[in-house]
């Protein structure tokens, strides 16, 4: 067996005899959920970026504007 080949067999214990089986899974659907990854990679990424600007475009002004009323 390759190195590819292995990558695509899911095992898993059966409930009715207890065995360790194998299951390949079709290379489109592995694909598939690397590209989910990384779109939800990239996306956590971008909601980081945003919050960091907002917070120092709007939250620190606020809060020295609020320290400075007092």
């Amino acid at each position: 067996m390759t190195g590819q080949d292995k990558e695509n067999i899911t095992e898993y214990v059966c409930k009715e005899c207890g065995l360790i089986h194998e299951v390949r899974e079709p290379a489109d659907a592995n694909s598939a959920d690397q590209w989910k990854l990384a779109a939800l990679a990239g996306g956590g990424i971008v909601l980081l970026l945003l919050l960091w600007v907002w917070v120092f475009k709007y939250g620190v002004p606020l809060v020295r504007h609020i320290s400075s009323i007092e």
